[in-house]
């Protein structure tokens, strides 16, 4: 069955892993606000986007694989 969509094999397998740090992060930083140093929660927070920015197009070995496996097919 010839996938339409576009999306590599992988892919969605990634993102999720990306998604789950996020969610992950964000409640560390959460916690780590509260109960620890709010200071601490902060940069955490300034940095998650920074990271999602960094990531929206994979990361650069992500990318390469991607690449390579869509040469391929």
């Amino acid at each position: 069955m010839p996938r339409s969509s576009g999306v590599a094999r992988g892919a969605w397998r990634t993102e999720g892993y990306r998604a789950l740090a996020g969610v992950i992060v964000y409640a560390l930083a959460g916690v780590l606000g509260l109960l620890v140093a709010p200071v601490i929660g902060l940069i955490l927070l300034c940095v998650l986007p920074v990271f999602y920015a960094v990531s929206s197009e994979g990361l650069p070995a992500t990318r390469a694989g991607l690449g390579s496996r869509r040469q391929r097919e």
